[in-house]
């Protein structure tokens, strides 16, 4: 069975992106004029935010830590926690990343140390069970293929933690160091991660032949918890049809956004949109988003004339208020 291509040759060449990765994707649903700046343009903000630093250096850290489990299997391996988060703080906070530095009213270089060595005290106390070790901090560049083999036109390119072996199941990790959990029974808090996670289930599928099983995003608070609770959390996103179909969906969607292709089908009258998960609220977009992915929902400019006519005066009074 024949399937007409996203793009034509020339759509394809002429695309103006490269490639995407799950920050551009995230950015074009969030606000594409920032997206056409950033990805486009190349315009960057040369300030950044010490928590961007921390993460950075707590990163670095935990890529050493498992670069030496990588290479010594044994998990109880001697690991100067201290001394190598010393080094990596070194190396990021530079005279010259302190300089654009927002630090706010309160923070510090001094209040950034002290977090980032609370952070990996805490993960070393609270280390996953990771059974076998692939890959740490393994670059990404790929095309791929859709669920029916169907060759995308827009690469995949991404940077990814770790890549592990759970008896004969790949699973990918990432680490997240976080001011407080997400909460799992929230859909938007749930649709970020599934963002994050699906286009390295392809990534990883193209490089190792095999489709990972999930991906665990491992929460770390930052602050001490002062109930002594974990400062841990897994969000554990399993890689069903589902869940990689929606984001394939809006794969689609963002490459033919992007090309000039309306989402409005004038023909059929089908109409299509881009949810935005991660604005304040998201969730009810994404349930919208995945009563059409999820359950086949279609809306026709026809439906929807017959829907505003039978609402007209409440629409008028509601954009009254606005």
């Amino acid at each position: 069975m024949s399937t007409i291509p996203i793009l034509t040759e020339e759509q394809r060449l002429n695309f103006c992106v490269q490639h995407f990765s799950p920050s551009s994707i995230r950015k074009f649903l969030e606000n594409p004029q920032a997206f056409f700046k950033s990805y486009i343009r190349y315009e960057y903000d040369d300030s950044i935010s010490p928590a961007l630093v921390e993460g950075n250096a707590m990163h670095r850290v935990l890529a050493k830590f498992y670069e030496k489990r990588l290479n010594t299997p044994d998990s109880r391996i001697a690991f100067d926690w201290e001394s190598i988060a010393d080094e990596m703080i070194a190396e990021c906070f530079t005279d010259e990343a302190i300089k654009t530095m927002k630090w706010g009213k309160t923070g510090s270089l001094e209040k950034s140390t002290s977090t980032v060595h609370t952070a990996l005290q805490s993960y070393s106390a609270e280390l996953p069970a990771i059974e076998h070790i692939i890959s740490v901090e393994e670059r990404f560049l790929t095309d791929f293929e859709d669920l029916e083999n169907t060759p995308m036109p827009i690469p995949l390119k991404g940077f990814i933690d770790l890549v592990t072996l759970e008896g004969d199941d790949y699973v990918i990790r990432d680490h997240k160091f976080i001011a407080s959990f997400s909460d799992p029974t929230n859909l938007a808090d749930i649709a970020k991660y599934e963002m994050q996670a699906v286009p390295y289930f392809f990534m990883v599928r193209k490089r190792y032949g095999k489709n990972p099983k999930c991906m665990i995003f491992d929460e770390l608070k930052k602050s001490k918890n002062r109930d002594g609770s974990p400062q841990r959390q897994q969000v554990i996103i399993d890689y069903t049809p589902k869940v990689l179909n929606r984001w394939i969906e809006i794969y689609k969607r963002v490459v033919k956004t992007l090309a000039g292709i309306p989402l409005i089908d004038p023909q059929t009258g089908v109409m299509q949109f881009l949810p935005n998960p991660f604005a304040q609220f998201g969730e009810d977009a994404w349930y919208d988003f995945c009563e059409e992915v999820d359950h086949g929902k279609v809306w026709t400019f026809n439906e929807i004339k017959e829907i505003r006519a039978s609402k007209y005066t409440r629409a008028e009074e509601i954009e009254a208020l606005f």
